[in-house]
């Protein structure tokens, strides 16, 4: 099992990786939490991209998903399995205040 925390960054950029397969069998994500470090309540936005596709509306999973502030989103119900060169992608309606930790696990 390995674990990845990453900043996210603000929703006015690109949505950044906050997790890539780089794995030749690939990866089972089996947890993540999203946690807002500031006071107040903040948007996040996560998507599952496909190999060398970008972060769009065809590849959203949460949408302006709202994190009360010194709050943890936890999604812990769905796996995704990821192959080599997929990425989980996340931006937030403020730049590093949300940090998301991912679990995975080798397949």
């Amino acid at each position: 099992m390995a674990i990845h925390n990453t900043p996210v960054i603000d929703s006015g950029q690109v949505a950044a990786n906050i997790f890539a397969c780089s794995s030749t069998n690939g990866d089972a994500l089996t947890t993540m939490y999203l946690c807002n470090r500031s006071a107040g309540n903040l948007q996040v936005n996560v998507y599952v991209v496909p190999g060398s596709f970008v972060a769009n509306a065809n590849n959203i999973i949460y949408s302006n998903v709202t994190i009360t502030g010194g709050d943890t989103l936890v999604i812990d119900w769905e796996k995704l399995v990821f192959a080599t060169g997929d990425t989980l992608r996340a931006n937030a309606s403020a730049g590093d205040s949300v940090v998301a930790t991912v679990s995975t696990i080798g397949l």
